[in-house]
Formats: C-alpha cells, structure tokens, sequence
C-alpha cells in the first residue's frame, strides 16, 4: 500500500510541476507580446494617435456593459497635459473607458493591454476611436511614470520595464522587467520543481529615462506626425451592432435559398422551352438517350448481317467441294 501511495504522489506531483511550468509560459507577456502585438516605432505609434497626454489617474470604476454584456472600466485623469491634440475645450481632467475590468468575483482582461491603477501617472497614446483598446499598440501606446527616491520621474512600460533609451529607428529599448519571474513565482506557490533554462534578466538595475529627457525626444516625433483634427476627445469606442442569429434558423434560411434557386432555374427553363430558347444543357442531356439506342441498334443490325453472311459462305465452300 505504502509503495502504491508514494507512486501515486509523484506522479501528482510531476503532473503539479508540469502544470505550473505551463501556466508560466502562459503568463509571460514576453511570448505572447511577440506572437500578438506588431512591434511600432514611437513615430507610427504618433501617426496613429489622435491625442497624446500625461495624467494621474484619479478614479478606477468597473462596470457591466449590454449587448454585449461585458466589464468596461471608466478611468478618470487629473493634472492632465496635454502633449498633442489639446482641444479648444480640453481641461486638466480627462475620462477614458476602456474594456476589461473586475466586479465582483469576475475579471475581464485583453491580453497585452495596459493596467490602470488609482494614484498611479501615465504618458498615454491615444487612438481617435477604438474597436480592440483606446491606446495604440496596446501596452506600447502606454508608459508609467514612476517617481525614484531622488524625487525623478522615470518613464516604464509593460509590467514596469524601464525605458532606457529610443534606437535610430525611433524604437523604445526597454532594460529588465521589475517583477518576480512568474516560473518562479508558481514553483514557490505550488511546492513544485521546475527545470527550465536560466533566463537572466538584462540590466534589471537599470533606471528608466527621466521624464524630461523623454519628452525631448518625444516631441519633436510628435510634432511632425499625422494630424487628426478632432472634435472630440480622443479614445472614444466604435459602436458595433452585434446581432445573434440561431443556428437553426440560419440553416432554414439557407435551405430556402437553395430551395428558391432551384425553383427560380426550373422556371427560367419552361419560359425559354416556350419561348423556344431550350437551354443546350437540357438538348444535350434529352438526346443523350436516343444516340446510345440508336448506337445499340446499329451494333445489332451489324451483328445481324454478320449471322446471315456467314452460313452462304459456309454453303459456297460446301459447293466448292463437290
């Protein structure tokens, strides 16, 4: 009993371990980013935003939305700047709905889309409308600004990677991710072993750029990018009519299409055989019939003649023998 008990715990165990191991992979944003998301230079992620602006969120609210029902979340911004396309009416504070959220017991989130905390400051790209999420390129439309103990605001991005510079190609270079590696993090949890390749994070010390260097470079790209001449704020959602149609119903449809369509050629091929326009296919397959038998006949006839020829020359060679 005792050997069976301690086979059945390892093979538990093996299986807890293999779960873990693939739950890591599932979590790290690094994968799915890459086979998701289309890497944008800051100067498409400008062409593409309507509004660019820096703010610290003042207020998180989660809601149900209808048809479809869903969780949207209302973020509310103060201390809000504006680094391109302030309105003639813009203020110092900003409202943004975006989809995702929690309430309650339920979560809703959009894999490699921004999270928004209260109290928290962000430099936001903002699309003029969206059908996926309000920030363009999803996380790399969106950058947090955290303070340091020196009283400096640097500048992160996705699970607070800190932005170390921009490349000649206007692309943002990121240093190490500042989190718990998530492999890790389920073996700790879980009690479980995980044998996997060491991956070192780049320069986890690395600080992010200061806000103020960032923004230098920022702005002029801004500056030279498409225009969207707005009238409205920015990172408004499409509406979309969402309509559900019964599988059953559906079939029907289609079947009384097809029903009408045979009907409808069925029709056409009475008025051109009244009008005298017979259709070729319907010649051609009437006639098929009557050349085989008339072939058939022509076959026999031929056999016939064979028969009958065939016993006067048998009577000729009798003849001739006499």
């Amino acid at each position: 009993m005792s050997m069976v008990a301690n086979r059945s715990s390892r093979s538990c165990f093996r299986w807890r371990a293999l779960a873990a191991f693939a739950i890591g992979l599932l979590c790290s944003s690094t994968g799915v980013r890459a086979s998701t998301v289309e890497a944008m230079s800051l100067g498409t992620l400008a062409d593409f935003s309507g509004q660019v602006l820096i703010g610290e969120i003042a207020s998180v609210r989660s809601f149900w939305a209808e048809n479809p029902r869903r969780i949207e979340t209302e973020i509310t911004f103060r201390n809000v700047t504006f680094l391109k396309g302030r309105l003639t009416d813009s203020g110092d504070t900003f409202s943004l709905i975006v989809p995702g959220g929690t309430v309650g017991d339920t979560s809703m989130r959009i894999c490699c889309a921004p999270q928004f905390k209260t109290g928290t400051r962000h430099l936001l790209f903002l699309l003029p409308t969206y059908k996926t999420f309000p920030t363009a390129g999803l996380d790399q439309g969106a950058f947090e600004i955290v303070r340091d103990s020196a009283g400096v605001d640097r500048v992160y991005q996705g699970a607070l990677r800190p932005v170390t510079g921009i490349d000649n190609d206007g692309f943002v270079l990121l240093g190490g991710a500042r989190r718990v590696d998530p492999h890790k993090r389920l073996a700790e949890a879980n009690g479980a072993v995980i044998r996997a390749i060491d991956r070192t994070q780049a320069d986890e010390s690395a600080a992010g750029m200061s806000l103020a260097d960032f923004i230098a470079c920022v702005q002029p790209i801004l500056n030279a990018s498409r225009e969207h001449k707005l009238t409205e704020p920015a990172g408004r959602r499409e509406l979309v009519e969402l309509r559900a149609v019964p599988l059953k119903g559906a079939a029907g449809t289609a079947g009384r299409r097809q029903t009408a369509g045979k009907s409808d050629r069925r029709q056409s091929a009475q008025r051109g055989s009244a009008e005298g326009n017979v259709a070729p296919q319907i010649t051609t397959e009437r006639r098929a019939p009557v050349e085989r038998d008339d072939a058939r006949k022509t076959d026999s006839a031929r056999t016939g003649d064979a028969e009958q020829s065939s016993p006067s020359r048998d009577d000729s060679q009798v003849g001739g023998g006499r």
